[in-house]
């Protein structure tokens, strides 16, 4: 008698293989007499017939049985394998059939939408990001307009001859650029990022997830703390709150340390630019590194 370790169903005849699952069977080796009292007993009893010792069964794994030509490979030549080319395909005569042609894998759709080179957006608004790129810059068309105003300000300057009349379209260009700024630095706190929908994840799961794996590529740059069931990081001078929404999604709150805020003081306008640089490329780094340690992107 034969036994699947894996289906645990008995498999009569001088079969090797279990028809169901492909696994080694092992052999039932049923002693010919009883332990206990020496009655005489058979493969189909399960206790003795005399005294009703239950007749123990020893699994045997036959060392006759010979493993496939693959696995008996070293681990380089199996890489070493290259896949079998089908045939090219044959037309068949009366009374044949054709030879069944191998399926190609079929890819799975993207995503529709995209809402930058390295993030796509979901159906719910939310977005899985590709790759820890910057998310994507929304005022790169001030500098058009800044040579619109270079253009105007030359013109002024020449037809004038007064340069503080000619200084005046770049000024105004940039105090609008500096308030566009603010606008879209407030607005990356309401981006809304995928995530697994229904799994409320707390503090200590998303520290766990998230420590080794900025830890390993980012080293000392990334600074956690916690306050009560908040979890914040900082990085390149700015703080990051992981906000977790209910729907399935997430947001970074980001705000200024106090060295940030001392910056803005001395410099006014320049520390928004760059707030806004370093806002959007943090965002982009930290929101893809929890979306790829839960397995929402690769």
């Amino acid at each position: 008698m034969k036994f699947c370790p894996n289906c645990q169903k008995d498999i009569s005849g001088n079969a090797k293989f279990c028809p169901e699952c492909g696994s080694v069977l092992w052999e039932k080796v049923v002693p010919n007499f009883c332990a206990r009292c020496g009655a005489k007993i058979d493969a189909s009893m399960k206790c003795c017939p005399q005294c009703g010792t239950p007749i123990k069964v020893k699994l045997k794994n036959p060392a006759t049985v010979q493993k496939p030509a693959a696995a008996m490979l070293s681990p380089q030549r199996q890489a070493v394998q290259r896949p079998i080319v089908p045939p090219n395909p044959v037309t068949p005569g009366p009374g044949r059939t054709a030879p069944a042609q191998p399926q190609r894998p079929v890819q799975a759709a993207p995503l529709s939408g995209t809402a930058g080179p390295a993030a796509a957006t979901a159906a719910d608004g939310s977005l899985i990001l590709r790759s820890p790129a910057p998310l994507p810059k929304k005022t790169a068309f001030f500098n058009y307009i800044y040579i619109a105003a270079c253009v105007v300000a030359v013109f002024m300057i020449m037809s004038s001859n007064m340069v503080l009349i000619g200084l005046f379209p770049i000024t105004l260009t940039y105090l609008i650029h500096y308030y566009v700024t603010k606008i879209f630095n407030y607005r990356l706190r309401s981006i809304k990022f995928k995530f697994i929908p229904g799994v409320n994840v707390t503090v200590d799961d998303l520290y766990n997830r998230l420590q080794p794996s900025l830890f390993q590529r980012y080293g000392s740059q990334m600074e956690f703390d916690r306050d009560n069931e908040k979890l914040s990081v900082k990085y390149n001078g700015i703080i990051y709150d992981i906000l977790m929404e209910g729907n399935g999604t997430f947001r970074l709150w980001w705000r200024k340390d106090v060295t940030g805020i001392v910056k803005e003081l001395i410099f006014f306008t320049y520390a928004e630019f760059r707030l806004y640089n370093r806002a959007r490329a943090g965002m982009g780094i930290l929101a893809y590194e929890i979306q790829r340690d839960f397995g929402i992107t690769k």
